[in-house]
């Protein structure tokens, strides 16, 4: 009688919070967890094979999970989107009032 084969067997995952090494956990609770954000990007985590411990985010196999759509992207100036929104509005509203006075009183009527 023949065996079944048997299914691919899940890499366990080891990451550390502050000093303390966790796991050992599966591929996909590490997944998981990146996805309700219990693990960023540089969270140091490990796995047999690798040399040493590596920012997640610099893991091939892990880097895909911090670009979904919930996670915060940062611009040029460091600041996410809503941080540059708020700049911009800042921008529009609060220049035109600083040089507000300096013009009116230039407008203003000389005997």
């Amino acid at each position: 009688m023949t065996q079944p084969p048997q299914p691919p067997v899940e890499p366990v995952w080891y990451y550390m919070l502050g000093q303390q090494k966790l796991g050992p956990v599966g591929f996909s609770a590490i997944l998981a967890m990146i996805q309700t954000g219990a693990i960023a990007a540089s969270t140091m985590v490990w796995r047999e094979g690798m040399v040493a411990w590596v920012p997640a985010g610099g893991v091939p196999e892990l880097a895909f999970s911090f670009g979904s759509a919930g996670s915060k992207k940062e611009g040029a100036l460091g600041l996410t989107t809503p941080g540059l929104i708020v700049f911009i509005i800042l921008l529009v509203v609060c220049i035109p009032l600083c040089w507000l006075p300096w013009v009116i009183k230039d407008l203003r009527v000389r005997p």
